[in-house]
């Protein structure tokens, strides 16, 4: 991502949720009508001939963009959760980040071997 309009828009937090964490609250971006079309406008170029089928969101900011690209798209969206919050059967898989592990869950038939997936977090731009 390279957009001025974004980068200008982007906040920045030091020191969150750790000393020396530099996070990307994209809030701010969400909040802006233009920023908003803007990363769904850079999204849809990069994805609209690669054929997916399914946008997987990881919770919770990734539903946001992932949800509304799945729209224009014309896929369908997966919801990757936390630990507990799906009511059929789940696979689950843990990942580092900056500051600690988590770990995510989505439905076991959620996808098949057919699909063609993107994964969508928020900082995925």
């Amino acid at each position: 991502m390279n957009n001025k309009v974004l980068l200008d828009n982007l906040r920045s937090i030091p020191d969150f949720p750790k000393k020396g964490i530099n996070f990307r609250d994209v809030t701010t971006l969400y909040k802006n009508a233009e920023c908003v079309q803007i990363m769904l406008d850079e999204l849809e170029a990069i994805y609209k001939d690669k054929g997916l089928t399914k946008i997987v969101g990881i919770e919770s900011r990734g539903f946001i963009m992932a949800s509304a690209l799945a729209g224009r798209l014309g896929c369908g969206i997966v919801m990757a959760r936390k630990p507990g919050k799906l009511p059929a059967t789940v696979i689950k898989e843990s990942f580092s980040k900056e500051y600690g592990v988590d770990t995510i869950e989505m439905h076991l038939d959620a996808i098949d071997e057919n699909d063609v997936v993107l994964i969508h977090d928020d900082l995925c731009l």
